[in-house]
């Protein structure tokens, strides 16, 4: 899962176009609590075609989990809808 770290960015810079897009908040520990991990993989203009120095990913889900997910958002604390 793609996520922004939000000690690296703003919720304006991590939703560009908020008529589209929500954002929520998830404390890194409770991530990790869940048994998944983080990881910084900042987004390079060269490598990805834009510049995002806070992007990261929540790894450990596959694609047909459908618990994990739910996990994550009743964690999570809505930002922007």
């Amino acid at each position: 899962m793609s996520v922004d770290a939000a000690s690296l960015t703003t919720p304006k810079q991590s939703v560009r176009d908020l008529s589209k897009f929500a954002l929520a908040s998830i404390a890194n520990m409770d991530v990790t609590a869940l048994g998944l991990s983080t990881f910084h993989d900042p987004c390079t203009v060269e490598e990805h075609g834009f510049d995002n120095p806070a992007h990261a990913y929540i790894w450990g889900m596959g694609e047909e989990d459908d618990i994990m997910p739910a996990l994550l958002a009743q964690k999570a604390t809505v930002i922007f809808k």
